[in-house]
C-alpha cells in the first residue's frame, strides 16, 4: 500500500508538471490519497496507544492479594502485553504517524526533484 501511494505521488507529480493533469483531478487525487494515508496512518496508532495503555492498567493492578493461579496467570498477561502491538505493513514497516511523515518526506521530494528537472530541462530548451 505505501508503494501504491508512492506511485500514484509520482504519476500525479509527472502529469501535472507536464500539464497534463486539469487541476480539479489533480486536487482530487491529492485528497484521497492524503485521507486515505491520515486514516490508515491514524488507525494504526491508536491501536499502539491502546496496547500501551492496556500495559499501563496491567502494570497498576494490586495483584498482590491473588491465589497463586492468577497471579501465574496475570505474570503471562503482562510478558505478553509489554511489547506493544504494532500494526504492520511488512517486518520494518509499521502504520504509524512515523510512516505518514516519513511518506510525506518522500513524496515531496519526490515533487521538488521533478520540479527542478523540469526547471534545468526549461533552461536547456532556452
Amino acid at each position: 500500500m505505501v508503494s501504491i501511494l508512492f506511485q500514484l505521488g509520482l504519476t500525479i507529480s509527472y502529469f501535472s508538471l507536464r500539464g497534463l493533469l486539469p487541476m480539479t483531478c489533480l486536487i482530487s487525487l491529492i485528497c484521497s490519497c492524503l485521507f486515505t494515508m491520515a486514516s490508515i496512518t491514524k488507525s494504526g496508532q491508536d491501536i499502539e496507544n491502546l496496547s500501551d495503555d492496556i500495559y499501563t492498567s496491567l502494570v497498576n493492578v494490586k495483584w498482590y492479594h491473588w491465589n497463586e493461579s492468577n497471579k501465574r496467570n496475570y505474570l503471562i498477561f503482562l510478558t505478553n502485553a509489554m511489547k506493544p502491538f504494532k500494526l504492520k505493513y511488512s517486518q520494518n514497516v509499521s502504520l504509524n504517524y512515523k510512516l505518514a511523515i516519513e511518506l510525506l518526506q518522500a513524496f515531496f521530494s519526490a515533487i521538488s526533484i521533478s520540479y527542478n528537472l523540469k526547471n534545468v530541462a526549461n533552461q536547456t530548451q532556452i
